[in-house]
């Protein structure tokens, strides 16, 4: 009975675990070339911004640097968003895929299955949070040293 037990917490742990944590159609158009490419442009850009690197380069880069970094912060933004929004949903409206089904009086893998989706999706919401923050901060430097007000960390 015990490896029984073993056995459905390992698979409700495997359901979990191999569960997307975005859209079918998000997850296919975020795992396009182009869209990989410019994901990494945009990271790129967003580095040269927070080591205040931009200013070796001529101010219309500097421009085209500034606005690829804002265009990458807001997908990361949007993907976050999703992130959360579709987690949510998967949690309240399929529970279902969740389930265990070869021990229905063995409660444990599902809930356990739950809370490492819950956790795959916290860990997820929390990068994207961290770099919302990071990149917050290196713009408000780029604010500050054109003589401006700070908009996110305004202390």
């Amino acid at each position: 009975m015990k490896i029984l037990n073993k056995y459905s917490i390992i698979l409700g742990l495997k359901k979990s675990y191999n569960l997307p944590i975005l859209p079918e159609k998000v997850n296919s158009f975020y795992n396009l070339l182009i869209i990989r490419v410019l994901i990494n442009i945009g990271g790129v850009c967003l580095l040269i911004i927070f080591f205040e690197k931009y200013k070796i380069f001529p101010e219309y880069l500097q421009y085209l640097i500034l606005f690829i970094g804002l265009i990458h912060i807001f997908s990361i933004i949007i993907i976050l968003l999703i992130k959360i929004f579709y987690g949510i949903y998967k949690l309240i409206f399929h529970s279902n895929e969740f389930e265990v089904r070869n021990s229905p009086l063995n409660q444990l893998a599902t809930h356990l299955g739950k809370i490492l989706y819950c956790a795959k999706v916290g860990c997820a919401i929390t990068g994207g949070g961290a770099a919302v923050i990071a990149v917050g901060s290196s713009f408000d430097c780029v604010l500050e040293a054109a003589g401006q007000d700070k908009i996110f960390i305004p202390m």
